[in-house]
């Protein structure tokens, strides 16, 4: 379900308009709806995503550059000893990128989960975590429930435990008057 039909069009309109500059650099922020129905900034979401793309990059030159070394090497004893320091380097630059994005993956999962959580402050409830214990598997937060819950018991305030706001459809009988008259009827007590 589209942001647009959660909040109907009128309220769409009103939301997009007041993003509308706010960004950095002055262009427009958005919002978007992740699976579990919470709602990040676009821009992070963006952010994370030209970062994977420009790893995935860096992987497939490197597959490259080994390959075109293969292929001129030959008999060439100082080529493979080349080939073999770059394979050497491509292998540890390789793990490394993979342990960021991990590392990026992570972050980003728990600070979903946290704002899942209605968490009122992301960073003050990771500075309550004991990051250690929490494993990252399958997209999925290994001891985080537990650890929220022994948060939430103590340090209750750093989360929103009000209901959303759910504004009331009824009439008054003031729906098809104009301002001038339903003041008037303010005034004189009949409202």
């Amino acid at each position: 379900m589209g942001l647009k039909e959660l909040l109907g069009e009128e309220l769409y309109n009103q939301v997009a308009a007041a993003l509308k500059g706010k960004g950095p650099d002055g262009k427009d922020l958005e919002i978007g709806v992740i699976n579990d129905g919470s709602y990040f900034p676009k821009s992070k979401f963006d952010a994370v995503n030209e970062e994977n793309k420009a790893l995935k990059e860096q992987l497939k030159q490197r597959d490259s550059d080994i390959a075109e070394l293969k292929k001129s090497s030959g008999a060439n004893e100082e080529l493979k000893n080349q080939l073999s320091e770059l394979q050497k380097k491509y292998k540890t630059d390789t793990e490394s990128l993979n342990q960021k994005l991990s590392q990026l993956q992570f972050d980003n999962a728990l600070d979903v989960a946290l704002m899942g959580a209605k968490a009122k402050n992301v960073k003050a409830v990771k500075a309550l975590l004991d990051i250690e214990k929490i494993k990252f598997d399958n997209g999925q937060l290994l001891g985080l429930n537990e650890q929220l819950e022994a948060i939430k018991k103590d340090n209750d305030y750093l989360f929103d435990t009000q209901p959303p706001y759910k504004p009331v459809s009824g009439s008054s009988g003031t729906s098809n008057l104009t301002i001038e008259q339903q003041f008037e009827k303010a005034l004189k007590g009949e409202i």
